[in-house]
């Protein structure tokens, strides 16, 4: 057999892994979608950017500004990061309360409300610590981080 008649031959094949991959990359988007839609889910029933707002407007008195990042909508050198695939890390959606607090110090302050998904499941964290994803956990959570966030300007 020469070199065009191996090549030949070769072509069914070639194209039955075109077809798997191409079914991969379907698979993998279409999982891709429906973790993305859990997650505004989250955020949406638990009322995250509502829960935000009333704190906003009753503790902060509306000096406040909130607002929402998803990871597939920024691009973001110091939140993205690779895994050991190195591949861009899971995704998540952040509600961020932020705002202006007056001292002689540090004067920005942030309440960070992250829903995200791994291999694991879905997470939340208020400030960097994990609770559980009900609206009571995020309701004493978000106390809580409020007074910290006013106790780092003490």
């Amino acid at each position: 057999m020469d070199w065009i008649e191996k090549i030949t031959t070769l072509l069914p094949e070639l194209e039955l892994i075109r077809q798997e991959r191409e079914k991969h990359i379907r698979e993998e988007t279409e999982q891709t979608n429906t973790d993305r839609d859990a997650l505004s889910r989250v955020v949406s029933e638990l009322e995250i950017p509502e829960m935000l707002n009333s704190l906003n407007t009753l503790a902060l008195k509306g000096q406040g500004t909130i607002s929402t990042e998803s990871s597939w909508e920024i691009i973001n050198t110091e939140t993205d990061y690779a895994t050991e695939e190195g591949e861009i890390g899971p995704d998540y959606i952040s509600v961020i309360l932020s705002w202006d607090e007056v001292t002689t110090g540090d004067q920005e302050r942030e309440i960070a409300v992250d829903v995200g998904i791994t291999t694991n499941g879905i997470y939340l964290q208020v400030n960097e610590i994990d609770i559980r994803p009900d609206r009571a956990a995020v309701e004493i959570a978000l106390l809580e981080a409020i007074k910290e966030e006013l106790r780092l300007i003490i």
